[in-house]
């Protein structure tokens, strides 16, 4: 009597590792895009929450402040600078881009950054306007950041907004 032979044959083991192989590949490939996504997902929210978030801090200073040093700030370039009359006291307030980081520096002291070190700042733009029929002034600003990280491939965003200023007799 013959004994059947048990296994599988040659074909059979090549035929199955190439299908292993191809659906590890294709496991992979969806893994490593579900990753990549992910990552610029977050990055993009954390550069809509902290560009917001320095937008509105430039705008509190400058509903606060008791005026602009026009002679001091640049205005309508990329890399501008808004000096401000701080409330109550003889200091100015200063907001102006440094290295790529979006600072603010009361006089005599040290600059704070008002994003973190994963954002760069491209642009930082102050337009001044000034409606004589309604005596309003008004400050609009342009903020160009990007992810400040190489492994990221974001593209920048622009975030912009506007300010009436409370007391516009500078």
């Amino acid at each position: 009597m013959k004994q059947a032979m048990r296994g599988f044959t040659f074909v059979e083991v090549i035929l199955y590792i190439g299908l292993f192989l191809l659906l590890g590949t294709a496991l992979f490939a969806f893994a490593w895009d579900t990753i990549r996504l992910t990552e610029e997902s977050h990055a993009g929210r954390l550069m809509t929450t902290e560009g917001r978030l320095s937008l509105e801090l430039m705008k509190y200073h400058l509903r606060r402040a008791n005026g602009i040093e026009v002679d001091q700030s640049v205005f309508g370039d990329t890399q501008g600078v808004l000096v401000l009359d701080q409330p109550g006291v003889s200091d100015t307030l200063t907001l102006y881009v440094n290295d790529g980081i979006l600072s603010m520096q009361v006089s005599g002291e040290e600059p704070q950054a008002l994003h973190s070190q994963d954002i760069r700042t491209t642009g930082l733009v102050f337009e001044r306007m000034y409606d004589g029929a309604h005596d309003v002034e008004y400050i609009h600003i342009v903020l160009t950041i990007e992810m400040a990280t190489q492994t990221i491939t974001t593209t920048e965003m622009v975030l912009q907004t506007g300010v009436s200023i409370r007391n516009h007799a500078l």
